[in-house]
C-alpha cells in the first residue's frame, strides 16, 4: 500500500506545482562539458520532465556539495527516437531521456555550496540527484547567483 500513497503524494505536490524544478548531480567533467557546451544532459531518472522545468547542477566543489549552473529545459528527448551512437551509448549507460536546454544554460561564477544557500536537512552526495525544489528554495538559489 505504501507504493500507491507514495504516488498519490507525488501527483499531488505536481499538481499544485511544488515539484517541478529540481537537481541533477553531475559527476563527470565530460558530463559538464556536455551540459554547459552542448546544452544538453542525459539521464535515467525516472521523473515527468517538461518544457520549462529549471534543473540546477549540481557537483562536488572544494569537497562541498555544490551549485555550478542552471538551465531551462527546451526540449525532451526519448533515448530511443536517437539515433547512431549517441543511441549506442545512452542504452550502454542505461539513460531514458536527453534533456535540451535553451540559449540560457548559465555557469555560475563560482560554485554555491548547498547547504549555505538552502540550509541544513538536505540529502548529501548521489541522494542529492532529482532533489525536487520548491520555488522558495529556487527563488533562494537565484538570489545568490
Amino acid at each position: 500500500m505504501k507504493p500507491i500513497l507514495d504516488g498519490c503524494l507525488s501527483n499531488l505536490r505536481e499538481v499544485k506545482g511544488l515539484v517541478k524544478d529540481c537537481i541533477l548531480r553531475i559527476s563527470r567533467d565530460e558530463y559538464e562539458m556536455s551540459v554547459f557546451e552542448n546544452r544538453c544532459y542525459y539521464t535515467g531518472l525516472r521523473r515527468r520532465w517538461e518544457i520549462g522545468y529549471t534543473i540546477f547542477f549540481a557537483r562536488k566543489a572544494g569537497g562541498k556539495d555544490s551549485l555550478i549552473g542552471h538551465g531551462t529545459i527546451k526540449e525532451v528527448q526519448r533515448t530511443q527516437d536517437l539515433t547512431g551512437e549517441e543511441r549506442e551509448r545512452c542504452e550502454k549507460m542505461r539513460w531514458t531521456r536527453k534533456l535540451v536546454f535553451g540559449e540560457a544554460v548559465t555557469r555560475y561564477r563560482a560554485p554555491l555550496p548547498i547547504r549555505d544557500v538552502l540550509g541544513e536537512g538536505l540529502p548529501r552526495g548521489n541522494r542529492l540527484h532529482g532533489y525536487p525544489l520548491t520555488q522558495t528554495q529556487v527563488a533562494q538559489i537565484l538570489s545568490e547567483v
